[in-house]
């Protein structure tokens, strides 16, 4: 229900400086024993200290949102990963809103599971609202298109990397705030 609240009422949050790391622990620390012990669940150490701004119940909805998904793409067997990383070098198009962009100044929250990947015919329509390919009653069709909400509102991007039979990576491409350290 929150969910579709949140998509229809085009809700914002309330942005704050978030340092990620802190974050994902957190969300691991609630995730993991939600999980089947025969899916391992792995928090990678950060590459890169970085801070947001950003409304943290938000950003925990879209982790979480991935991270369900990635479990069902497992489907009670693989692994799951999360983590942070610099974002990538070089142009990139966004999965959900199709713009080219540059990343440079970004950082990326990665979720990432060793499941079959993304058929291409799902792939373009993923991000749609109500769109689903989890059976009726095991998916209100709305996770996906709220991660895109909540992304494109903290001025980020999404990319995903994936192919039949060789898992998915999904990277949250979120503006990074200059380093006060």
């Amino acid at each position: 229900i929150r969910q579709l609240l949140t998509f229809s009422r085009g809700q914002r949050g309330t942005p704050r400086p978030l340092q990620l790391q802190p974050l994902v622990e957190e969300l691991a620390h609630f995730l993991a024993p939600m999980l089947p012990k025969t899916v391992a669940f792995e928090v990678s150490p950060p590459t890169i200290e970085a801070s947001v701004m950003a409304d943290p119940v938000q950003l925990e909805q879209v982790l979480m949102n991935l991270c369900i998904n990635a479990r069902d793409a497992v489907d009670g067997h693989g692994r799951i990963r999360v983590g942070i990383e610099p974002a990538p070098p070089g142009e990139a198009v966004c999965a959900s809103c199709r713009d080219s962009l540059d990343p440079r100044g970004h950082v990326a929250l990665v979720v990432a599971d060793d499941g079959p990947g993304i058929a291409p015919e799902t792939l373009e329509r993923m991000f749609e609202p109500f769109f689903s390919t989890k059976p009726v009653g095991k998916g209100s069709g709305m996770g996906l298109a709220t991660v895109h909400g909540i992304v494109h509102e903290h001025g980020g991007h999404i990319l995903i990397d994936t192919a039949p039979g060789c898992g998915t990576r999904f990277r949250v491409l979120l503006p990074m705030l200059p380093w006060a350290g």
